[in-house]
């Protein structure tokens, strides 16, 4: 919500799941999300063995931790964001540091990512809505798309649910997809930030639009 008021002057907002309002039928406006929560954060480090190592947490071995973060440069926001998070992080005493010191042009972040390079650690990308709400094409088991490379047998059944013959019907397939958000949060393979707005400026005499 920060980043969204200061940043973008409120023409983005905190998202609460992986389906956004553009899907008003299947965006389950109910789910309460991943909040950002301190306290919540620093207990699942400390409940994962995480414990701090001087100014930052180490490793469960007791190894020094450093977490490489892949961000795309772009607009004026880019780097002022970057530095907003890895702050956030430090606040649970993460060490997180920018991928070679910079942010990366959009091809050279996607080439490197599409390749699973081993220097990423962690990633913060857009991703775009079509007009199918179906998340196999960005999160199925054989889609190009899933840069997280992540699938279970849940995640496997509630896509393919959402594509039988009873998905025609609306309310099974909103009762489908309440199931793929509230799935997605919970194994959180990847977090929705924000949602963003985009307004679209035309002639008053433009109808039929």
């Amino acid at each position: 919500d920060t980043l969204g008021i200061e940043m973008y002057n409120g023409l983005r907002y905190a998202a609460n799941t992986i389906i956004p309002p553009y899907h008003a039928l299947y965006h389950d406006e109910t789910n309460e999300g991943i909040p950002f929560d301190v306290d919540a954060a620093n207990q699942l480090l400390d409940d994962a063995g995480y414990e701090y190592i001087g100014d930052f947490r180490g490793t469960p071995d007791g190894d020094d931790l450093t977490i490489s973060f892949a961000a795309m440069s772009g607009d004026a926001t880019a780097e002022a964001v970057t530095q907003f998070q890895i702050q956030s992080w430090e606040e649970i005493g993460l060490n997180v540091e920018m991928l070679e010191g910079q942010t990366h042009e959009f091809n050279s972040f996607y080439d490197r990512v599409e390749e699973d390079d081993p220097e990423i650690d962690v990633y913060t990308a857009a991703w775009g809505v079509g007009s199918n709400v179906d998340p196999d094409g960005l999160w199925g088991p054989t889609s190009p798309s899933n840069y997280t490379r992540y699938t279970d047998e849940t995640a496997q059944d509630i896509i393919e649910r959402g594509q039988s013959v009873e998905a025609f019907d609306v309310d099974y397939r909103q009762d489908v997809y309440n199931e793929w958000q509230e799935y997605f949060n919970e194994v959180a393979p990847a977090v929705a930030q924000q949602y963003r707005i985009a307004p679209t400026p035309m002639n008053q005499r433009v109808n039929g639009l």
